[in-house]
């Protein structure tokens, strides 16, 4: 035993690691280097909102662990706090923290050795304040035995947390430029001939872009820029055409907001934003046909009986969809769903398949979206997500895309938002990321925050685009998230979002035909303006649409003589 001791000793000097031999590594919840929203519940840490606790470790080697943590639980509605525990984002154990005492949950899991960052998730809190319901999950602490040879992990430091987290998301931004450069481009081959076949060449050629495929898009608030003068207005317009390829509503399209009062059903602002828009080659989605949460559904529609309701909700959906068809390309039907049940709650669960149907029917060719939060920030919805699609779609709803909303309070968390995506895509379904925004004061963050989650969205092939929710300080819901201030200079988000979407992910390419009169450039799918200067002079422009669906494409400029 005592030439054990001395090995490992001399193990701890060459490596400059410390491993303890004791029994047990105990880790108070309040001590964990990443707690989410939450505060100290003396002992331990109450997780609040759906977060989570994590801590990150160095396991010595890899073999059979035993874990305990110890929690209790507030009920409401009759239920338990539920609790999730992941190991490097694979999921471990779960189970209802069904004690208001403090109570052992144990589970053994076989760790791989080296870097471990262990995650404790509450994840399904319910809050009423109304009814007095408030569901929580109260963590006390983190018990580790090891079930083989002995050796405890080490707790990492937050300096070597940093370079791994560091290391890793490089690693993780240089495969996404290099699937960007795959999924996001084609090649565009041109070839110059005259009336008479013969090839043309030496004859320079230039592509420029000026649009993408992709949505680049963000919310419009009549609302909210209703209250400035012309000057301010055109001048937010100005940015809005400048910088984005989509839009959206950001409240105007909302059924509390077109019908405040039953049968006084105004589009005006609808009208106002789609009709700018149009004019200006931005493409439009509906936000939203209806909104389970029940704090924003109007009073006279809380005061309908059943078949009333039901009948109010068919003349709505029908309404919208025939107005606007051919117009407004994709909706969100019934927005948020895992977190209100309004209409379930009142006609079940099948009035969500009649909400589909009955938009469906109003515009056939409209693409009908989910949209819902918490999917890219907590580690756990996107499963939850997933399961809620299926059962839409096992019930006969026509669901076509994916929403997810991207509100974050904190750093983007890149593998989240990877993880996230990836899970999603099993659905084979567009995926877009309709209200992006971070609400944090330091300007580094968001703007670090960005290029994070635009990188991996755009190397991502089943999402279409994304949505910011707001971009100027004066007309934002969330005034420090805008891309840009209130007197319209640009933040550093404002700089980063334009230097990925007109400068990295941008076409600008030339080059001179070879002498079988070709010329070729692999460029980023949307439309373009390709100009042919011929040897004499002489000058040709066509505007020209590469899509992803036919991945390259080949033009032929005819010159006639």
């Amino acid at each position: 035993m005592i030439g054990l001791k001395r090995l490992f000793i001399t193990l701890t000097v060459l490596t400059g690691l410390v491993y303890s031999q004791q029994s047990e590594l105990l880790l108070r919840a309040e001590e964990f280097s990443y707690k989410s929203v939450g505060g100290k519940a003396n002992p331990g840490w109450n997780i609040w909102s759906n977060g989570f606790i994590s801590e990150s470790f160095d396991f010595p080697e890899g073999g059979k662990y035993n874990f305990t943590i110890k929690a209790r639980g507030d009920k409401a509605i009759d239920t338990w706090p539920a609790m999730k525990v992941t190991i490097n984002d694979a999921e471990i154990f779960s189970s209802p923290v069904d004690s208001s005492e403090f109570k052992d949950f144990q589970f053994t899991s076989v760790i791989e050795k080296g870097y471990c960052r262990i995650k404790i998730y509450f994840i399904n809190d319910y809050h009423d304040k109304g009814k007095k319901e408030d569901r929580n999950l109260h963590a006390g602490q983190l018990k580790i035995e090891p079930a083989g040879s002995g050796l405890l992990p080490r707790v990492l430091s937050g300096a070597e947390i940093e370079k791994i987290q560091a290391d890793r998301k490089e690693k993780l931004i240089r495969k996404s430029r290099d699937e960007t450069e795959i999924i996001r481009k084609g090649v565009l081959e041109i070839t110059v001939i005259d009336k008479e076949g013969r090839l043309i060449k030496n004859a320079v050629v230039k592509v420029d872009q000026s649009k993408h495929e992709f949505w680049f898009g963000t919310s419009v608030s009549t609302f909210r820029l209703s209250k400035h003068d012309k000057a301010v207005r055109d001048r937010y317009l100005g940015l809005l055409k400048d910088n984005f390829n989509s839009a959206v509503h950001e409240n105007a399209l909302k059924w509390h907001s077109t019908e405040k009062e039953e049968g006084k059903i105004s589009y005006k602002d609808v009208d106002t934003i789609l009709s700018w828009c149009e004019e200006n080659n931005i493409s439009m989605r509906g936000h939203c046909i209806f909104w389970e949460v029940e704090k924003v559904v109007q009073p006279w529609v809380k005061n309908l009986g059943r078949e009333e309701l039901k009948q109010a909700i068919i003349r709505r959906a029908t309404g919208l969809t025939e107005r606007y068809r051919g117009r407004i390309s994709e909706y969100d039907v019934n927005n948020e769903m895992m977190h209100g049940s309004f209409y379930k709650d009142r006609l079940g669960e099948e009035i969500w398949k009649v909400m589909f149907d009955t938009a469906k029917k109003g515009d056939p060719d409209a693409v009908l979206y989910v949209n819902d939060y918490d999917i890219m920030t907590n580690g756990f919805m996107e499963e939850e997500y997933v399961k809620h699609i299926r059962h839409l779609t096992d019930m006969g709803a026509s669901v076509g895309g994916i929403g997810i909303q991207g509100h974050f309070n904190t750093a983007v968390d890149a593998f989240q938002v990877e993880r996230a995506l990836n899970i999603l895509s099993k659905l084979n379904l567009p995926i877009k990321i309709t209200e992006f925004d971070i609400d944090v004061e330091d300007e580094q963050v968001k703007a670090e925050g960005l290029e994070v989650l635009y990188r991996i969205c755009f190397a991502h092939p089943e999402v279409k685009g994304i949505l910011m929710w707001g971009f100027w300080e004066g007309a934002h819901w969330r005034p420090r998230a805008a891309l840009f201030k209130k007197d319209f200079s640009p933040t550093l988000s404002a700089k980063m979002y334009r230097k990925l979407v007109f400068d990295e992910w941008w076409t600008k390419a030339a080059g001179k035909t070879d002498q079988n009169g070709k010329y070729s450039c692999r460029a980023f799918y949307g439309d373009h303006q390709i100009t042919v200067t011929l040897p004499d002079g002489k000058t040709i422009v066509r505007e020209v649409t590469m899509s992803s669906k036919e991945k390259n494409k080949n033009l032929r400029f005819t010159i006639d003589n």
